[in-house]
């Protein structure tokens, strides 16, 4: 499966900016790819353990072969359009070497992977654990957007859409930044971009990113790093209270624009984009 790029909100906007980390963590599952969408969510929640030893909500009922079950509020807070046949998505209960996916049409199924790496592990496409996807560079399990399980140390936000209308959530474990720095990303080749959650994230661009002005068909990560995708065209990120003061680029705007928000492209304090 292919590494996709972000959708919907990301197209609508991924800026992720609240200089505090969220929180995930990790069941395992199937040897995966980056993904497509996002969504996002700021809340966080630890628990026992759950399928392949990665963390989960407390709860007391028990899945498959006896394993705590991962607590989710909403079944739509972990996918889209899914019918869960064979397995969970969430729970990943399937049989050790293989994880939970929909696989030919919107069904689940247990499907076998070859990935070694676990969650959190620096990767490429193909190289986690079955159920696990590799998000951002790392692998990533599938969790609730309601709580956060189960993540530890991320946040679940990115929505994959796996194919047509069907979409995964999955954790991110990316290092929070300033889009305004000189140096806001530690990883070379990253970016910082500010989104709907309330912190801007480090993540590698698309290939061929663009600034302001330039088209974002794709989402956030067809623009250049302290930009925000808005109606489908990179905008620079601005300082909503000094962007007057500031030059384009560290927080100012350009001649004649001047710097709004939303919530469906920003949510980050005190960040908006120029327009």
């Amino acid at each position: 499966m292919e590494l996709m790029k972000l959708e919907a909100l990301l197209v609508a906007g991924l800026a992720v900016v609240a200089f505090a980390q969220p929180a995930c963590g990790g069941g395992e599952g199937t040897g995966g790819t980056g993904g497509s969408s996002t969504t996002e969510s700021t809340s966080s929640s630890s628990g026992s353990t759950g399928v392949g030893g990665g963390a989960s909500a407390s709860s007391s009922s028990s899945g498959v072969g006896g394993m705590a079950m991962i607590d989710c509020p909403n079944p739509q807070d972990t996918t889209e359009n899914v019918t869960e046949t064979d397995c969970s998505i969430l729970q990943q209960d399937c049989p050790p070497g293989t994880g939970c996916e929909p696989s030919g049409t919107t069904a689940t199924h247990c499907v076998a992977g070859n990935g070694l790496k676990g969650p959190k592990a620096e990767c490429k496409d193909g190289e986690c654990k079955p159920g696990l996807r590799c998000v951002f560079g790392k692998c990533a399990p599938p969790c609730c957007a309601g709580n956060d399980a189960p993540c530890e140390g991320g946040a679940c936000v990115v929505n994959f859409q796996i194919t047509g209308n069907i979409a995964i959530r999955y954790c991110i474990y990316q290092e929070s930044c300033d889009p305004f720095a000189d140096m806001p990303c530690a990883s070379a080749g990253e970016q910082c971009y500010p989104s709907i959650l309330p912190y801007a994230f480090c993540a590698p661009p698309n290939p061929g990113p663009g600034g302001a002005g330039a088209p974002c068909p794709d989402g956030l990560l067809d623009c250049l790093g302290g930009h925000v995708c808005y109606s489908g065209t990179c905008r620079l990120a601005c300082d909503l209270a000094n962007y007057m003061s500031l030059e384009p680029g560290k927080g100012g705007c350009e001649a004649g624009d001047v710097c709004v928000t939303s919530t469906g492209i920003t949510t980050v304090p005190g960040i908006g984009f120029c327009n």
